[in-house]
Formats: structure tokens, sequence, C-alpha cells
């Protein structure tokens, strides 16, 4: 005999990060197949690009709430954006994207595809030029509820931080470092307008140059992480 609904997802909850025994859990029987489905399609873990091009055939699509390609080896080199497009148009309740590092990304569609998803955290750490002041224009105006934004080693300058300040009030965590071009100016201007951000960092941001007396006291940990913190 099956045990309750409730029951299932307290159990499931307990191993809801292990995709595998999901997967084995799955099979136990009908009831613990609808139980598993949602936990083991939210936040999928993919280890190999041909992974991710199965995944897309999947009927299951629409309870994806993550989707994260930091684990698919040389992602930088292959075409991401081809195999995440048929996910991300058949779903709707994307909370977090992270497309480190994926440089063969058709942005423009990949922006149009998720511009109404409630879209809370969002990495395009690493993109470089594929990313500028215009392409984080676009993010943030259709995101406005973000609360972690990864811009890291990205062709941004101050424009963009004016951007992120006016449209992402609710920012808590967002990271600069390797953005050569912003300013201190850009960051003025963002610690007066999201008063609810809790960390920037500022690594490597070479033409950032605050004073001791502009850090915000907003935490008991360290608003800045700066070159002298790294090390």
């Amino acid at each position: 005999m099956d045990l309750a609904i409730e029951i299932q997802h307290v159990i499931i909850s307990f191993i809801e990060q292990d995709q595998p025994t999901l997967l084995q859990l799955c099979l136990v029987s009908r009831s613990w197949y609808h139980a598993t489905t949602i936990f083991l399609y939210k936040a999928p873990s993919f280890h190999l690009y041909s992974q991710l091009i199965r995944f897309a055939q999947s009927p299951h699509l629409h309870l994806v709430k993550t989707l994260n390609m930091q684990m698919i080896p040389h992602r930088w080199r292959l075409n991401m954006g081809t195999a995440l497009l048929p996910i991300l148009e058949q779903t709707n309740h994307v909370h977090r994207l992270d497309f480190g590092l994926c440089h063969q990304l058709q942005m423009p569609q990949l922006q149009a595809t998720t511009s109404a998803y409630p879209i809370q955290s969002l990495s395009l750490h690493g993109l470089g030029n594929q990313v500028n002041d215009q392409v984080v224009e676009k993010w943030v105006t259709d995101h406005p509820d973000l609360l972690e934004l990864d811009l890291s080693s990205c062709q941004i300058t101050d424009a963009s931080i004016y951007t992120i300040g006016n449209h992402c009030s609710k920012l808590v965590d967002l990271d600069l470092s390797g953005c050569e071009h912003i300013s201190e100016d850009g960051i003025r201007h963002l610690t007066r307008h999201c008063q609810h951000i809790r960390h920037v960092n500022l690594q490597d941001c070479f033409n950032v140059v605050l004073d001791d007396d502009e850090v915000p006291d907003r935490s008991d940990d360290e608003f800045w992480q700066t070159d002298e913190e790294a090390d």
C-alpha cells in the first residue's frame, strides 16, 4: 500500500538533490512516480551535453524551475543555445538560469523566450563581449525581481550598473568581478537605489575606487568583495 502523498513528499524532500535515487524511486509505483516527478524535473542536473539534448525531449519540461549549465564540460564550444531553446519554450516557471561560459548562445532568442518568466537568479558569467549594456538592459527590464545577478567578466560599463539600480530594487547579490569598464560612479548609484543588496563582488574591477566611508553598513558580513579580501 502506498503512503499518503504528504508523507511521500516529506520523504522525497530528504533526497531531492539526489537525482539517481529519485529516478529509481519514481519507478516503484504509479503513486511514487507522480509524487517524485515534480522533484526530479525541478532542478535537473546535466553532466554531459548529450544529457541536455535528450532532456529536451521530455514530456515534463513544464516542471523545470532551474537550468544550470555549470557541470557540462566544454560548454564554451558547444551550441548550448540550440539545446536550451526547446526546453525554455516548454516551461514558463523558470526561477534560476545559469549560462556561465556558454559562449554559443542565441542571446536574442533566449531573451525573447524568457521575457515573461519569473527569473530571480541569473548568471551570465564569463560571456565577455556577448554581454554588453544593451543585453543587460533587456534582461533586467524584463526581470525586475532579480535577487542574484552574475555579470563577472562581461563587457559592460556604468550604463549597465545604472540600469540595474533603476530596475532591480530587490537585488541582494551582484557579481561584477572582472568588469574592467565600470567605475565608482555606477557603484554609488547602485547602492543608493538597491536598498536590499548585501554583497557586491568587485574583484579585478580596476577602475572602481571607493573611499572607506562609502561602504554601506547593511549586514554583519563584508559588503564588498575586493582583491585584498580574496587574498
